[in-house]
């Protein structure tokens, strides 16, 4: 059973908090990972990457599909996906000259050549092997040198990257391999991420880095979109990621902590593993405590995908017992559970996050039930 912050009281009230798993409308949709690569989806790499969702999906994919996706967050597509009225945009597009069967990793190959998958997308053949490293653009497979192969970004271009299987994993910490060519991305993955960092750092000009599927940063084509700006057609510019909210689909700025963003109306959450990167969602502020009326307090109304809303204020202190439920925390702390508690016990604990660090003895963490939501837990 989980009962976090607010929400163990709201359900009490009204029955109307959904962070057990209740439905949160399109933030709750998503792929399988198997459909990934399997050749039957030719949406464009930019409805992949950007908005990736989390394992228990946090927040759509780009919106410039209906559908999230369950591995990428907001621009690429599987090459075999692809398909155009000029072979030379087309990666899949046979070159003619197929060879021998290879593996990723094998020694099938000669020097000049390249294990890339085959035009239909379910195999690996020896192809010609190009010049263009991994991060560099490319229209077909035979662009990229050995070892890589061209992962579509739109119809005009792809990236290179480095392919990956079971038994051959990425070389890089800061990658990771997705099920990419073939049905259920059987016949190879490709090693996705490069070590960047928001707004652009690490990345060539004219590029931005975001994060992808939960899992790593990428570099993806910088647009001029700017933050709270319409997405739905057009790149953000860097700074921003592409995010669906309940129906309205902008542009959201990055953000380290509460300071990085603008306004009283908006928070900075935390909904991927990347502790130190957040994105300001819109709703009052519980770290900062500001957006809500006087005599009222700012409190995480869903912890799991970071919504807040103004409560009447509570009058317990950090560290006070909440689990009777009687009264509430003060404003700039909740009703967090004890881990390993038994039976289950509630203290009221600070909010935190690397602009507002926690009090001696305490160390911010984020709760495994409330991914988004930074609480200062007793070391």
């Amino acid at each position: 059973m989980k009962w976090w912050s607010l929400c163990f009281f709201w359900t009490i009230a009204v029955g109307a908090c959904t962070s057990q798993g209740g439905t949160r409308g399109s933030e709750d949709a998503g792929w399988t990972a198997g459909d990934v690569g399997s050749g039957a989806d030719d949406r464009s790499a930019v409805d992949r990457i950007e908005d990736l969702t989390l394992p228990d999906p946090l927040v759509q994919a780009d919106p410039k599909t209906p559908d999230p996706a369950d591995w990428m967050t907001q621009d690429m597509q599987p090459a075999e996906g692809l398909g155009g009225e000029d072979p030379a945009l087309d990666p899949t597009a046979d070159p003619g000259t197929i060879g021998v069967p290879c593996t990723v990793g094998g020694s099938e190959c000669s020097e000049a050549e390249n294990c890339i998958p085959a035009g239909d997308g379910q195999s690996l053949v020896c192809g010609l092997a190009g010049a263009t490293p991994p991060g560099g653009r490319c229209k077909v497979h035979e662009d990229c040198i050995a070892g890589s192969a061209c992962v579509a970004y739109s119809d005009d271009f792809g990236f290179c990257k480095p392919l990956c299987s079971e038994g051959h994993g990425c070389s890089e910490p800061y990658q990771v391999c997705i099920p990419w060519f073939g049905i259920a991305g059987a016949v190879a993955g490709a090693c996705l991420g490069t070590d960047c960092m928001p707004p652009d750092h690490g990345c060539p000009d004219g590029e931005r880095c975001t994060v992808l599927a939960n899992l790593v940063l990428e570099c993806v084509p910088a647009g001029s979109v700017p933050v709270g700006g319409d997405c739905t057609q057009d790149e953000c510019a860097s700074g921003a990621i592409c995010l669906d909210l309940d129906g309205d689909t902008r542009c959201r700025a990055f953000c380290s902590d509460a300071s990085g963003c603008a306004g009283a109306d908006d928070h900075c959450v935390f909904p991927w593993k990347f502790k130190t990167i957040g994105f300001c969602r819109p709703g009052c502020d519980p770290v900062l405590q500001q957006g809500c009326p006087a005599g009222e307090g700012c409190y995480f109304s869903d912890p799991e995908i970071g919504s807040t809303l103004c409560w009447a204020a509570g009058d317990l202190e950090a560290g006070a017992d909440c689990s009777d439920i009687t009264r509430f925390c003060k404003p700039g702390s909740d009703c967090i559970l004890q881990p390993s508690s038994d039976p289950f016990e509630y203290y009221c604990r600070a909010y935190c996050d690397g602009g507002h660090p926690c009090a001696p003895g305490f160390t911010c963490e984020f709760p495994p039930a409330s991914p988004a939501m930074g609480v200062c837990l007793p070391d």
